[in-house]
């Protein structure tokens, strides 16, 4: 006997059964416990670089923190000297 004999004999009762079955996923459809995100903890890495003798907005315009920053020769020079800074005016 072929299986699908049944349902091609009566198509009305196959068009109730798949009806009975996409509403009885529906149903269970909303009744599953979906979240968006769970809830997970990132790891966190944290660097901190001291440059000595730099304050710290040296140190965020040598971390690309800042793109640019007005200050006096005093604290930049051997920042320039070692090629880390280029100076725009003086």
């Amino acid at each position: 006997m072929n299986p699908s004999r049944p349902f091609i004999i009566r198509p009305v009762a196959t068009s109730l059964l798949m009806a009975a079955i996409v509403l009885a996923g529906a149903v269970g459809y909303k009744q599953l416990p979906v979240s968006a995100l769970p809830e997970v903890d990132y790891p966190i890495i944290e660097i901190q670089t001291f440059y000595p003798g730099a304050g710290p907005a040296v140190m965020a315009l040598l971390g690309g923190q800042i793109d640019a920053l007005s200050t006096g020769p005093s604290s930049v020079m051997q920042h320039v000297r070692a090629g880390k800074l280029r100076v725009l005016a003086h």
